[in-house]
């Protein structure tokens, strides 16, 4: 079996437990019951003696977005190429899809692994003002180092509005319409005191996003024995009604919970290994 092969078979696998899959050729799954296709390309691939690393990009189409495709790479590790499919798509199917079903599956209003948020932006020069549903992702916190060095464990690692907020001006000058959008968002510290930050908007690099980030990661306080901590992240606007906003008190792009409580995955877990 080729690696995109096995790509595409991880992926369906993945996404049956929420739906229906097919794989219509050997470039593209489509998901029911949102109509999505879901076009994997394999973009990396580097096997050693040590093992596998692989990128994958992947890009989603669903018809409420019928211009664009919701891109994202993800990279897997592993000692072999199943382990590294695996570990790639897990992140995506945890950090991506279940944003895009939250969403767009009107079968599931309420998605688990999905933190709802409600935003006004404001244009104050054509004095109008945009209402958004914002669905926060899982945050993919990552660490590399020995925990028992430090005296408090592994770090709690940022929040899940925390990176968002760290841009939320930026954000608030890119949000002055009513069209989706949507971020990408990497971050991460090394214990030498450098950090390293990437923000996608629409897929491409966005640089006011990227230095907000990175200024923001650099902040960051890591304990002895934590050699590096990186951070994940994707985040989709969706356009809403002002009188949808049950649980917004500030008119000027702040955060507000919505719905319910976010509660710990047992995905966190995982990656605080």
């Amino acid at each position: 079996m080729t690696t995109i092969e096995t790509v595409l078979q991880t992926l369906a696998q993945a996404l049956d437990e929420c739906g229906t899959t097919k794989i219509v050729d050997s470039e593209r799954v489509l998901f029911e019951p949102m109509s999505m296709e879901v076009m994997p390309e394999v973009v990396h691939e580097d096997r050693t003696a040590e093992g596998v690393v692989l990128g994958i990009a992947v890009a989603a189409h669903v018809p409420q977005i019928p211009d664009k495709h919701i891109a994202v790479t993800v990279f897997g590790t592993g000692d072999n190429i199943e382990e590294a499919v695996s570990f790639a798509i897990f992140q995506w199917f945890n950090g991506v899809f279940h944003v895009l079903q939250s969403a767009f599956d009107d079968s599931h209003p309420v998605v688990e692994e999905v933190g709802v948020r409600e935003m006004i932006s404001r244009d104050d020069g054509r004095q109008r003002e945009f209402a958004w549903k914002v669905h926060l992702g899982n945050m993919q916190t990552l660490y590399y180092g020995d925990s028992s060095e430090s005296d408090n464990s592994y770090p709690a690692g940022p929040g899940e509005t925390d990176l968002l907020a760290a841009m939320l001006d930026e954000v608030s000058g890119v949000s002055v319409h009513a069209d989706p959008f949507w971020l990408e968002i990497f971050a991460a510290k090394n214990n030498d005191g450098t950090a390293t930050a990437d923000c996608r908007l629409y897929n491409s690099l966005w640089e006011d996003g990227t230095e907000a980030l990175h200024a923001y990661a650099s902040s960051w306080d890591l304990p002895k024995g934590i050699g590096l901590m990186s951070c994940r992240q994707f985040i989709l606007f969706m356009p809403a009604a002002r009188e949808e906003m049950v649980h917004l008190d500030d008119m000027h792009g702040k955060l507000a919970e919505y719905a319910r409580p976010v509660k710990e995955s047992w995905w966190r877990r995982f990656f605080r290994r």
